[in-house]
């Protein structure tokens, strides 16, 4: 009786140990698929209240709600409700200039949409990307991406929370654009407008208006530009679009500035500058878009005062901005890294968790045999020490992503500083310059309006000491802005204003005056202080030849030596001087204090009857 009770014994077990498995596996599955479907709805949900969020511009609320939604999501397979989640996160960062974060973000929507196999999200992402990559000035990547986007995008999809064909197609036309390539950029805002338009995608039209009024203002063909400003800003104002309104507005005024109407174009810009700080109507990054375009077209027509005020008001918003902006920035850029480390940390504990689980069914199924069991465990063993040697490496991994992130931070904080460093520069630069020469304006104006009826004479000299004066100060405020303007970081443009400087002072005194150079020293980049002062040092090295040494040439080189320095000197053929027994107030000693402000080392060699040589070395 005992042998047929075992045997049925051991087929009871060997059955139960064979089957129970899948019973279990059976049941996790189902109670898997609950959950996931459980939280897939919350994705869901999560995704439209961002989508609500971002169409408000609410950016700082979606962020917080992406970071919420993407610990849920990230631990389920639900791929597509990452990808949404991915790509706002990239929208928000690139909206927020982190580039480098948000394309990391749109790289993994990217990824998501490629194993889904689906081209409307691949395109969609793949639009995001080239705008990203764009604002890095990255322009060709730029151009492949959004090529890609175009041949994977519908016409139309109806789902506004990715992008349409349009946009990636107006998004080349302004890479065309800034290549000053216009019969491409023309043919691809041709393109968007012909999609954009039955979709009654309002905004698409207007901004594709402001390309081909781009374009066609760089093929010169000025009346189509007009008509299309004038169709652009026709839409913004029944559309209430002000923010694109602004950018027809500075286009406008550059395009009559191309035809001669200085005095026009000019009008148009003064009376934005006047009210723009108080405009609620327009966001921020449309303001600060406005005031370099103006500042820019100001300055190439020489009206330094209205330039400057452009640039005043520029630093202002920038000011603000950047106050406003910095504290969340670098909440983001923490936020985001560390969900990159919890993403990591997360995956590899559901691998070991996962391991562990396949070598316990493993162990299960191995119960038939002792010997199978003895390797499982084993296998078990080895495989957990392993794991866990990985996620020890992990974690110290992190711990050194979490001092870079350190770093990161440091690095923002300096860039704020140093800004806030150029800017108290700047100020105290114009406060010195020009305070004391506006002081002196206003009291030589006093004097003469008192002595205007008392003595005509003196009111004459007082008042041809004012427009001395005045000329003076335009000209130290034409120095100072062209200093601080950043479009005029390379040596080339200080060459060219040494050059207009020198001929215009030199021409009707027949002075000969000539420049050699390499040519390779003109892209070298210059900061603001070394532009200002090697000019500066240049102007009054001139301005000593022409007035004092009875010269009748002037000779200027420029030569690069190693280690990136350069050598500046400017000799003249006239009678000479004896250096020791220049004044201490004379301009010679003002050169060396603007020389040693920018670490150069300037000497000066002359004597009687052998002209004058001055020459600056300085590193670039």
């Amino acid at each position: 009786m005992y042998r047929p009770l075992s045997i049925f014994g051991f087929c009871f077990l060997l059955v139960y140990t064979l089957i129970a498995p899948h019973l279990v596996s059976a049941m996790q599955r189902a109670a898997n698929a609950e959950s996931q479907q459980r939280i897939r709805s919350q994705i869901e949900q999560d995704i439209n209240r961002v989508s609500a969020l971002m169409s408000t511009d609410n950016y700082q609320t979606a962020y917080e709600q992406v970071n919420r939604a993407l610990r849920f999501a990230d631990t389920t397979t639900y791929s597509r409700g990452k990808y949404y989640l991915y790509a706002f996160q990239a929208e928000i960062l690139y909206y927020h200039a982190i580039y480098n974060a948000a394309l990391r973000a749109a790289y993994k929507a990217n990824v998501l949409a490629n194993e889904l196999a689906n081209d409307t999200l691949t395109g969609s992402i793949e639009n995001l990307i080239g705008l990203v990559l764009s604002n890095m000035k990255r322009t060709d990547e730029a151009e492949q991406y959004l090529r890609r986007a175009i041949e994977k995008l519908p016409a139309n999809h109806g789902n506004e929370n990715l992008s349409y064909r349009f946009h990636a197609t107006s998004n080349l036309a302004e890479i065309f654009i800034d290549k000053n390539m216009p019969d491409s950029a023309m043919y691809y805002a041709k393109w968007s407008m012909q999609e954009s338009q039955p979709l009654n995608k309002v905004r698409a039209m207007a901004i594709n208006h402001w390309n081909f009024a781009k374009a066609y203002l760089q093929k010169k063909n000025f009346s189509a530009a007009f008509q299309h400003i004038a169709e652009g800003k026709a839409i913004c104002i029944e559309q209430s679009i002000a923010d694109v309104s602004i950018f027809f507005t500075s286009l406008e005024a550059e395009g009559l500035l191309l035809t001669q109407q200085e005095i026009l174009g000019q009008k148009i810009l003064l009376a934005q500058l006047e009210k723009i700080e108080d405009r609620t109507d327009l966001t921020v990054f449309s303001k600060i878009d406005f005031l370099k375009a103006a500042s820019n077209l100001l300055f190439s027509i020489r009206k330094y005062e209205l330039a400057l005020m452009a640039q005043t008001l520029l630093s202002k918003l920038r000011t603000q901005t950047e106050e406003k902006n910095s504290a969340m920035q670098m909440q983001m850029i923490a936020d985001y890294y560390e969900n990159e480390k919890r993403l990591q940390i997360a995956e590899a504990e559901n691998k070991e968790h996962e391991t562990q689980i396949k070598l316990k069914n493993t162990f299960l199924y191995g119960g038939v045999a002792v010997f199978i069991m003895f390797i499982a465990i084993a296998g078990l063993t080895i495989n957990t020490y392993v794991q866990k040697q990985k996620l020890n490496a992990l974690r110290l991994e992190n711990e050194k992503e979490a001092l870079s992130i350190q770093k990161e931070k440091e690095k923002v904080e300096e860039r704020i500083n140093a800004s806030n460093h150029e800017r108290n520069r700047i100020a105290k630069e114009l406060h010195d310059d020009l305070g004391s020469s506006l002081s002196g304006i206003s009291l030589y104006a006093d004097v003469a309006l008192k002595e205007i009826k008392s003595n005509p004479q003196k009111t004459e000299q007082l008042l041809n000491t004012l427009t001395t004066k005045s000329k003076e100060l335009a000209e130290n405020m034409s120095d100072i802005i062209w200093a601080i303007y950043s479009k005029n970081d390379t040596f080339e443009n200080l060459l060219m204003r040494m050059k207009n400087f020198s001929f215009e002072m030199v021409t009707p005194l027949n002075i000969q005056i000539s420049f050699q150079y390499p040519y390779e020293v003109t892209d070298i980049s210059l900061n603001a202080e070394q532009r200002k002062n090697i000019y500066y040092i240049f102007k009054e090295s001139v301005n000593n030849a022409v007035k004092h040494s009875q010269c009748t040439a002037i000779q200027v080189n420029v030569v690069q030596l190693a280690n990136r320095q350069i050598q500046l000197s400017i000799t003249d053929n006239g009678k000479g001087f004896n250096i020791d027994g220049v004044n201490k107030n004379n301009g010679l000693y003002t050169i060396q204090s603007r020389a040693k402000a920018i670490g150069g080392l300037l000497n000066i060699n002359s004597a009687y009857g052998q002209g004058t040589v001055v020459a600056i070395l300085f590193n670039a």
